[in-house]
C-alpha cells in the first residue's frame, strides 16, 4: 500500500465531508426546534423525531416544512 493518488484522495475527502455534515445538520435542527413553540401538544416531539429517525433527510425536512409550522420563542431583537 503506497500513498494515495489525487483520485483516491479526492473521494475520500468527499467520503468525509458528506459523512461527517448530517450530524451537524441534525444537531442544529434539533437546537432550533427545542427553541420554538408549536401549536399541537406533541407537534414538538414528533419533529424530533424525524429529525432523529429520518437520518439525513429528517433535518431538511424540518428545515423546509417545520420550521414554519413553530414560532420562535424569543423574537429577534432588532
Amino acid at each position: 500500500m503506497g500513498a494515495l493518488g489525487a483520485q483516491e484522495f479526492v473521494l475520500l475527502a468527499a467520503m468525509l465531508l458528506l459523512g461527517c455534515l448530517p450530524l451537524p445538520l441534525m444537531l442544529w435542527a434539533i437546537v432550533d426546534c427545542m427553541g420554538r413553540d408549536f401549536p399541537g401538544p406533541n407537534d414538538k416531539l414528533i419533529w424530533i423525531l424525524v429529525i432523529v429517525l429520518v437520518s439525513c433527510v429528517g433535518p431538511l425536512i424540518y428545515l423546509i416544512v417545520g420550521r414554519q409550522a413553530g414560532t420562535p420563542r424569543h423574537p429577534p431583537v432588532p
